[in-house]
């Protein structure tokens, strides 16, 4: 009697096992059909997204070199104003006026004229004055 209910319960084991495998085995092989439905959807995605990516690093690039000669030629423009400057400094630093201070009127004349040739606005007049500034009378 036992031997009867042991082979009972061992071939009904045997097939609720059997079942367990072979049901998992029909479930992942549906899965696997819309696993790779939904891998494929989204790799098409990760590879419109690189090529967005790639675009835009190569607008980059072009706006960066513009940029740079933009700048480029900027600095080719003001380069004989600012040779010009430094040799008016370099003259003025060796006469006995350029130790002093205060810059003379005409020296203020031409920086007015550096600042015109820059493009920039002049220095309003003070408020309180007639415009013109006064030149030291001796250098201390």
């Amino acid at each position: 009697m036992w031997t009867r209910i042991l082979g009972g319960a061992g071939a009904l084991a045997l097939a609720l096992a059997l079942a367990w495998l072979y049901g998992n085995a029909r479930f992942d092989a549906g899965q696997s059909d819309g696993k790779l439905a939904e891998a494929s959807k989204w790799q098409k995605r990760v590879d419109e997204q690189a090529a967005q990516i790639a675009d835009l690093r190569v607008a980059n690039e072009r706006r960066v070199a513009q940029a740079a000669g933009r700048y480029v030629e900027t600095v080719q423009r003001f380069q004989p104003i600012i040779v010009q400057s430094n040799e008016r400094v370099r003259e003025y630093a060796a006469t006995p006026s350029g130790a002093v201070q205060c810059l003379a009127p005409d020296r203020v004349h031409g920086i007015d004229a550096d600042a015109a040739a820059l493009g920039l606005q002049p220095a309003a007049a003070a408020a309180s004055g007639d415009g013109t500034m006064q030149a030291d009378a001796d250098p201390p």
